[in-house]
């Protein structure tokens, strides 16, 4: 729900990284999560680049990682 995660917007990431880092803000929090699976289909060229999104991957889950052994 919509008015769950709106006290966490201020803390979330804008790029690929949101969801993992709502779902932190989340269960930090005590919140419920619920998985509702999806269906989607994209026909366009891919641009994705290995080594960029795991360096962008691993350095988000690692600042996430450090800010979970602040508190």
């Amino acid at each position: 729900r919509i008015e769950a995660i709106l006290p966490f917007a201020d803390k979330i990431d804008r790029h690929t990284f949101y969801t993992q880092e709502l779902l932190f803000q989340l269960r930090k929090a005590g919140k419920k999560i619920v998985e509702i699976p999806i269906s989607c289909s994209d026909w366009r060229k891919s641009r994705f680049n290995l080594f960029h999104e795991g360096f962008y991957r691993y350095f988000k889950l690692f600042q996430l990682w450090a800010r979970s052994l602040k508190k």
